[in-house]
């Protein structure tokens, strides 16, 4: 109990200081829409884009302090696409959410999300899912984001990922979003990538990048440890943004995450 208070503590004095001295959102927002330019993806364009479909959607605009910098960068590369057909792969369903918005900013595109199936205890027990209620309405929210015609369900455990497409086909565009821990971020990035096809993107959630290893029951560094190791042994090199830019996330390396991209 008292080395919960102290980090509490520690934790707020860290945000305090942080804001006070160091946090300036023009200046982080003006870096991290360079590194998209950086790599030809135009942050305005993706906005408005975004934020288009955000309304048919009757969701609020997008915004960068609580929004994933996902929704910007999927929004960007539908923008930059010349082939309107595109095979799009998510790893990650959860409640479909963004799943909708995929298949909103690419509605021509094949759209492949993987889950665990429903009696798996790993779905079961995380995000109060054991609870009865509350899993009924997370079935129905998720059949009901998730009923477009370009979107396809595939429930499996990720580790049987390879048995479970049909004809092996690549993707042009992967998002992992399933498990941040080992051993399932492993093979996740690994076979994502391995099925990526050449000139496709390859983007990762929650990313934390320390040298020191950190762990909680659904984060950990141990997906940059991965990517690093990609990174070592490949041409092309990962880009990282900001998930989110509020100062308090930004104040704690173990809350300041990112998404990383790469082309293959």
């Amino acid at each position: 109990m008292i080395n919960k208070i102290f980090k509490k503590v520690i934790n707020k004095l860290l945000y305090y200081k942080y804001k006070t001295f160091n946090y300036n959102y023009e200046l982080i927002l003006k870096t991290e829409n360079s590194k998209m330019l950086s790599i030809g993806l135009d942050h305005n364009k993706a906005v408005d884009k975004l934020n288009s479909v955000l309304e048919s959607l009757n969701l609020n605009k997008y915004d960068a302090n609580t929004d994933s910098v996902h929704w910007k960068l999927f929004s960007a590369l539908s923008i930059s696409q010349t082939n309107d057909n595109l095979e799009i792969l998510e790893i990650g369903t959860y409640d479909g959410n963004f799943t909708k918005i995929l298949s909103n900013l690419f509605p021509k595109a094949n759209i492949t999300t993987v889950d665990l199936p429903y009696n798996d205890p790993i779905l079961r027990n995380s995000y109060d899912r054991e609870n009865p209620d509350s899993f009924k309405k997370y079935i129905k929210i998720q059949k009901e984001n998730i009923k477009s015609k370009n979107i396809s369900l595939i429930s499996t455990n990720t580790l049987f990922l390879l048995d479970s497409l049909k004809d092996q086909k690549k993707f042009d565009i992967i998002w992992i979003d399933g498990g941040h821990l080992y051993p399932e971020i492993a093979w996740d990035i690994c076979q994502s990538f391995y099925l990526l096809k050449k000139g496709g993107y390859m983007l990762c959630d929650d990313i934390i990048k320390s040298s020191k290893d950190y762990k909680t029951d659904y984060v950990s560094t141990e997906a940059y440890r991965v990517l690093n190791y990609l990174d070592e042994r490949y041409d092309s090199k990962n880009n990282y943004f900001l998930k989110r830019l509020d100062s308090y996330r930004l104040s704690n390396i173990n809350t300041k995450k990112y998404v990383s991209l790469i082309k293959k």
